[in-house]
């Protein structure tokens, strides 16, 4: 809690120096001051009629009240149900009564009254409606009062008072609480503080910010890294050439991605409610967590980290924030190539190809662009982003950084371990955008990064 103070405390002091805040905190107060402060220093009741003399008030709310009045019509032939009785469940309302079934429909639909009861007995009737809306209440209502009718006479023909037996039946019990320890079970309106807090730093600032202070009380050494939905790849290059440096024997290589705070950061507030394209993504609520690590913690479910083609930054020109595939797939096609140059192998050198979060359309244009360059993987490719949302008609795919960092622990890895895969090529892809470049009318390049993983039988 003492970060969290002093996170808005800075926050505050901020807002505090901003000579703008200052000017329009003050407006606004002198605004309800003087809003607050008028009605009783001026007559504006001429004005404002809301705001007339108590006495009028009274009579207007009287007249409203008249009107405001729900209208009911019944048909009774038996003359069994108690009128006086049956209005203390409406109140409030005005009641016809009916001579017939057929002066009881002409009530309700020419819009006399605003529903009908035509009864048989204290157990049985028929509802009659114009327009049923879909928290009409007024026939549970009728079914109550019928209830207590029915309760009462068949109580009465018995010889038992009514009264008596209702408040057997609804006999309040007092009870009084006496904690001997610690009492904990107010501590959820703390929790919903706190969740709404953090919603709120998610929204406000989105999850870069959360991280760092989310990791802060570790004291552990941490590097924040970013490429878009290529960070797990960046995350895993990084953490194995630190290993592989002997700079250090274990690393965590952590990436995540929340759908609320990628969309607000990256695309569109969801208050603002637009309509989502065909080529869109959804961004995946997820996170993954790997160790690399100089010796393996299970021998049984390690896998090894072989090689890896660090990216470069590719822009063809897309324009189109909702379009991530087309954006990402040229960065993904220049890392696949370089990786089978730089290793002279071609595609029967791995069993699979797992791209980030290019989407449906983004993974044809991946395949597109590859067989412009004489490298077909069609057979090989596969994507992470429509792994997740496979058979999903709503968008193209998942996306963001915890995209591909759950497909990896949740199914790539697995099938490696299993050895269904001896060698694959991880290649996570980002679109390196943001709202503000996007309002200007930037281009949204992109950038991949290729982890070659092999499983234990290799």
């Amino acid at each position: 809690m003492n970060n969290f103070f002093k996170v808005v405390g800075f926050e505050l002091n901020n807002y505090f120096k901003s000579k703008a805040y200052i000017l329009t905190t003050v407006l606004i107060t002198a605004f309800l001051i003087v809003g607050i402060c008028l009605p009783s220093m001026v007559d504006l009741s001429g004005i404002i009629p809301q705001l007339a003399t108590e006495e009028k008030a009274e009579e207007d709310e009287k007249a409203k009240s008249e009107e405001d009045k729900s209208k009911y019509a019944i048909y009774d032939e038996n003359n069994i149900i108690d009128m006086e009785y049956l209005k203390s469940f409406y109140p409030n309302s005005e009641w016809q009564t009916a001579s017939s079934n057929d002066e009881l429909e002409k009530l309700v639909k020419d819009g006399q009254v605003e529903g009908g009861f035509e009864v048989e007995s204290l157990t049985k009737y028929t509802y009659f409606v114009k327009n049923k809306g879909l928290h009409d209440s007024e026939q549970a209502v009728f079914d109550q009062a019928l209830g207590y009718m029915y309760k009462q006479q068949a109580i009465s023909e018995k010889g038992l008072d009514f009264n008596e037996i209702d408040a057997i039946y609804n006999m309040p019990i007092e009870s009084n609480v006496n904690v001997l320890g610690k009492d904990s079970s107010e501590n959820y309106f703390y929790a919903y503080i706190l969740v709404f807090v953090l919603y709120f730093m998610i929204i406000m600032y989105g999850q870069l910010i959360a991280t760092s202070f989310g990791l802060m009380r570790y004291e552990i050494p941490m590097f924040g890294l970013y490429g878009a939905c290529s960070t797990m790849g960046e995350a895993l290059s990084l953490g194995a050439m630190c290993v592989n440096a002997g700079y250090a024997q274990n690393v965590i290589a952590i990436a995540s991605s929340h759908f609320a705070s990628a969309e607000k950061q990256f695309r569109y507030p969801l208050e603002y409610g637009n309509q989502r394209p065909v080529a869109s993504t959804w961004t995946v609520t997820g996170a993954g967590a790997y160790i690399v690590g100089d010796k393996p913690l299970d021998k049984k479910k390690c896998v090894l980290i072989k090689g890896i083609t660090t990216g470069k930054i590719v822009d063809y020109g897309v324009k189109d924030s909702m379009n991530m595939g087309a954006c990402m797939a040229p960065a993904a096609a220049e890392l696949i190539e370089a990786n089978f140059k730089d290793l002279d192998v071609d595609k029967d050198y791995y069993d699979a190809i797992f791209t980030g979060d290019l989407g449906e359309i983004g993974n044809r244009i991946l395949s597109e662009l590859l067989k412009e360059k004489g490298i077909d993987i069609a057979d090989k490719l596969y994507d992470c982003g429509m792994l997740i949302y496979e058979g999903e008609t709503k968008c193209s795919g998942g996306s963001g950084c915890g995209c591909s960092a759950v497909v990896l622990g949740s199914c790539i890895m697995d099938r490696l371990i299993r050895g269904e895969y001896k060698r694959v090529l991880f290649v996570p892809t980002g679109a390196l955008l943001s709202t503000v470049s996007y309002n200007e009318g930037k281009s949204v390049p992109g950038i991949a990064h290729g982890v070659i993983l092999e499983g234990k039988e290799s």
